[in-house]
């Protein structure tokens, strides 16, 4: 049960965002890979953790988590690229914004994050 609705989540994630997503398992932010999200979703016991039993529910968790995300300013997501007192470099700093636009572009922002938002 925990496999179909992992599956049925993340392909419905991919349908609705496909340009969001990427074959590679390397993938640039703030690309995702449908295996690799799945394997995050699974390692992180995300499933019984929030009582979910179907795909549907699962992806209704993960559009949550991306409205989340979404309501964050430019400001948020710039002060979370340095959890170390140092700086951010300048080169880090315009492909993060890149990838920002990119998300705000297609609303999705799932990869943004280093997975923190499945804590």
């Amino acid at each position: 049960a925990t496999r179909v609705a992992l599956e049925g989540a993340c392909t419905s994630l991919r349908e609705r965002f496909p340009a969001m997503f990427s074959n590679s398992e390397r993938c640039r932010l703030p690309h995702l890979n449908v295996d690799t999200l799945k394997d995050k979703l699974f390692q992180a016991d995300i499933l019984p953790r929030h009582n979910l039993k179907t795909s549907k529910q699962l992806l209704d968790w993960l559009m949550a988590q991306n409205a989340e995300l979404a309501t964050r300013s430019d400001e948020e997501w710039m002060s979370r690229q340095s959890p170390r007192k140092g700086k951010v470099s300048v080169k880090k700093q315009e492909v993060f914004t890149k990838a920002l636009a990119r998300a705000r572009e297609h609303g999705m922002y799932l990869g943004l994050d280093e997975w923190s938002w499945l804590d």
